[in-house]
């Protein structure tokens, strides 16, 4: 991706476009869902189309194709402060942050990129951000600690 290149709204796959619903929130509940051990593989499939694919390709194979495209073209970064974040356990001081930018996360539904974008680069004077640096010491320390 370009600095100039806007984020993307549609995949292709196997020649056809696909428009897709990449606002930060539809993507962090699909990767949930991922997650998710109560629910079967349909159950799973079903529920990332309805949050990622405003019009569903008409097969499953497509369908699968089409979220596969979708889940590789997703940012991530293994060796940021991301390690550090628990969207989940973090998630007020994830929407402080936010907020202090002027990025209301409950109203504005930033695109997922835009949002890993902003996640990266938050001030250091954030609570999150405190957080992150005590999660570091504390790995450093644990990590000493069994070299020991």
């Amino acid at each position: 991706m370009n600095i100039y290149d806007p984020y993307p709204t549609e995949v292709e796959y196997q020649g056809k476009s696909y428009r897709v619903n990449l606002e930060y929130d539809r993507v962090l509940r699909a990767l949930d869902v991922q997650q998710d051990k109560l629910l079967t593989a349909q159950d799973k499939l079903i529920a990332q189309i309805q949050l990622l694919l405003p019009r569903p390709p008409s097969t499953l194979a497509e369908c699968i194709g089409v979220l596969d495209k979708v889940f590789h073209m997703l940012p991530r970064n293994e060796e940021s402060q991301e390690r550090y974040i628990d969207l989940h356990q973090d998630a007020a001081v994830i929407r402080s942050a936010f907020l202090r930018l002027g990025i209301d996360l409950l109203k504005d539904k930033p695109h997922f990129f835009r949002f890993v974008e902003v996640l990266a680069d938050l001030p250091s004077d954030t609570a999150l951000m405190r957080i992150v640096d005590i999660r570091r010491v504390l790995e450093a320390v644990a990590k000493n600690n069994r070299s020991l």
